[in-house]
């Protein structure tokens, strides 16, 4: 489903966020990944608690050399209750994502069940993208649970990054 292979050139994301003005992917340049966490938007309960965790890991992500950011289809509107309510620290937070530009990342698009979900919206998503913003390592869902378990993943990226760790899938 997603576009790109881990080692190829990652699709550009461009998002407005709320407190960090327009965050361009190929205009990072972190010292070893680039973390983008896509989550279905303020109407779900799940990702508050998970995109509340990554707030909370942000200093330690940032000793390993990874920026994050969090991104959903949201628009301004919900990503300021999100930013209000959510308590997420100096994650940055993209809103307005499209559902093109979710396409572009592989990213399932639900539509809405209840009426306090956006009418569509994108699946949540984590990708990890090296400075050279070529694609390491991409995980979609299809549904709001089975992501990956935060603290494990910094262990993961610091294992990644003590073994030069190869991306795997790339053929």
């Amino acid at each position: 489903m997603a576009i790109t292979k881990p080692g190829e050139k990652a699709p550009n994301l461009v998002v407005q966020t709320l407190h960090h003005g327009t965050w361009e992917l190929h205009k990072q340049k972190p010292k070893h990944f680039t973390l983008i966490v896509f989550f279905r938007g303020y109407h779900c309960s799940t990702c508050m608690e998970y995109i509340h965790d990554l707030g909370s890991k942000i200093s330690t992500l940032k000793e390993l050399g990874v920026e994050a950011i969090a991104v959903s289809c949201d628009g301004k509107e919900r990503a300021d209750m999100t930013v209000e309510e959510w308590h997420l620290g100096d994650l940055p937070l993209g809103y307005n994502l499209s559902v093109q530009q979710a396409r572009e990342w592989g990213l399932y698009i639900s539509k809405a069940i209840r009426p306090f979900e956006n009418d569509i919206f994108s699946e949540p998503g984590l990708f990890l993208v090296r400075r050279d913003h070529t694609l390491y390592l991409g995980q979609t869902q299809s549904h709001p649970f089975a992501r990956p378990n935060l603290a494990q993943f910094l262990k993961d990226i610091e294992y990644i990054l003590e073994r030069n760790y190869p991306a795997r899938g790339e053929m």
